[in-house]
Formats: structure tokens, sequence, C-alpha cells
């Protein structure tokens, strides 16, 4: 087969083109699928600013972020737990502690990513 009018120069470009606005799509979409609820001052009246202690886990085969002694999810995620290594499904079966928003937050980055 011989094509005699494709420019391979405009075909790279716009295969670049399609590759990042994919990637830009993708990036968007995981951050509306990833929620981030905060829980209300009436959820959290019992636990104080100090004392809060997060805790991730898995529930429904998915990761789920709460405040210990609050029954209400802090943070719920759509990745499956079963997609992770057998000895951090483990853990999140038993639950990882965190004694700050900001290591619970680097954990779920690194266990979503």
């Amino acid at each position: 087969m011989y094509y005699k009018n494709i420019n391979l120069k405009k075909v790279f470009y716009y295969t670049g083109v399609i590759v990042i606005a994919c990637v830009i799509a993708s990036s968007v979409i995981a951050s509306w699928t990833t929620e981030n609820q905060k829980p209300t001052e009436g959820d959290t009246t019992s636990v104080s600013v100090s004392d809060k202690v997060y805790v991730l886990k898995s529930e429904n085969d998915r990761i789920v972020a709460y405040i210990k002694g609050v029954d209400r999810p802090f943070i719920e995620t759509t990745r499956t737990a079963s997609s992770l290594p057998y000895d951090i499904q483990q853990k999140l079966v038993a639950g990882i502690e965190f004694d700050s928003e900001e290591k619970l937050r680097a954990a779920i980055n690194e266990y979503c990513s």
C-alpha cells in the first residue's frame, strides 16, 4: 500500500494532542470520582481536634477513611482494595491509624495512584 498524501508530522502532532487531552481528562475524572467529604460539626463534637485519630480501612472492597469515634466516612474513594498488594490489603482490613490528616491523605494518594 502506498499512501501518497499522508503527512507524518501532522499525524504525530494530532496523536500527541490526543494523548495529552486524554491524560488531562483522566486526572479531572479521577478527582471527581474521589469524594472528599469533611464531616459536619455535629459528627465530630465528641472528638477534639488534638485527639483525632484517622483510620484507613477496606470496606466493601473500597478504601475508606474514618475519624475514630465517628460512624460516617471522612473520605470515600473508588479505589478497590483488592488491586493492592496482599500485605496492604491485610493492613486495611485491620485498619491503619494516622495521627494527622496530612499523613492520612499522603497514604490515600500513595494507595490510589
